[in-house]
């Protein structure tokens, strides 16, 4: 089940990535491909897809270091008699 939730989390966090980010890290790191297989299949630079990448994963371990972060925070506290 934990698994799951982990794959679930992930493919979430990759689908909000921008569409060529998303490509260079599936590619890169599901299909075990190399910067230059990227580059010829995004039609780019290695330099573009070394961007790519590095954007990508530091996206993606942002919103996973966030989801983390707001499963451990309490659930906020509302005042008694307003609205929001």
């Amino acid at each position: 089940a934990q698994r799951n939730e982990e794959l679930t989390r992930v493919a979430v966090a990759l689908a909000a990535l921008p569409v060529a980010q998303r490509e260079a890290v599936v590619l890169r790191h599901w299909h075990n491909r190399s910067v230059a297989e990227i580059a010829e299949h995004l039609n780019t630079t290695r330099d573009a897809v070394t961007g790519l990448l590095y954007r990508g994963l530091k996206a993606l371990r942002a919103q996973l270091a966030a989801d983390e972060d707001s499963r451990c925070l309490p659930p906020r506290a509302t005042k008694v008699g307003t609205t929001g």
